[in-house]
């Protein structure tokens, strides 16, 4: 399974539920008998804030606490893109019960891009209320549906992640209108659950969840372990 976290517009927090959601995929809980899953991490933006964060995590937590590995790519090329992806599609097939979770700058336009979205199983799109979000998100659909209309391999579905969302914002014109931007989404791919807004979420690492981090991404989480067949 590969799932690519991405959205045109930067800091809706793919980066953090993308991480959030490998730790989830890969704790281990012996009382409950419940194993990690494989995971393979990897971080196609040029930031490398989740690889930077790996090595700070491996230096205050060690080796051992590193359940999964994070890769930094850097394709320049359509052509180094696809033999990338290929060759993941490959350990897939070498490895079904493994899942690749991809990080992947916010800069759609990009063409070494577009072999990721093409290859993938799910596209995952985190985005939150705000005007300048939402049509980004929009052009972001747009730019999928396009490529599904160029490669008829193309499968991969998508997935909404209505991310950071403030409580606190209840007035009834408000809520009509977070209702009807879900409904749209749902008329492209599928909407999780909620993420709120919790200052919890962004002290992440890359090597566990929190009690609290477990407790605020529960639902959601729960709703992509359904999908994708990964309960645990």
């Amino acid at each position: 399974m590969i799932l690519t976290y991405s959205n045109q517009k930067g800091g809706v927090g793919k980066s953090t539920l993308a991480t959030l959601y490998a730790n989830h995929l890969a704790a281990e809980d012996e009382a409950k008998g419940i194993e990690g899953k494989p995971v393979v991490f990897i971080e196609a933006d040029l930031q490398q804030s989740i690889t930077a964060q790996r090595k700070t995590d491996i230096e205050n937590w060690g080796e051992d606490a590193a359940r999964y590995d994070v890769k930094f790519i850097s394709p320049k090329t359509f052509e180094e893109s696809e033999e990338i992806m290929r060759g993941l599609r490959q350990l897939i097939e070498r490895y079904p019960e493994m899942t690749i979770i991809i990080d992947v700058p916010g800069n759609i336009t990009d063409d070494y891009l577009a072999p990721i979205f093409v290859y993938s199983d799910y596209i995952i799109c985190p985005y939150s209320y705000q005007d300048i979000v939402l049509h980004s998100t929009s052009t972001f659909i747009r730019v999928i549906e396009r490529l599904r209309q160029i490669y008829s391999t193309m499968k991969a579905e998508l997935v909404f992640i209505p991310n950071r969302v403030d409580k606190r914002i209840g007035l009834e014109g408000e809520k009509r209108k977070f209702m009807q931007c879900d409904a749209l989404f749902e008329t492209k791919g599928l909407v999780t659950p909620k993420v709120y807004n919790r200052a919890d979420l962004t002290r992440f690492t890359t090597v566990f969840n929190t009690p609290k981090q477990e407790a605020e991404t529960e639902k959601c989480f729960a709703f992509l372990d359904n999908l994708l067949n990964l309960n645990k």
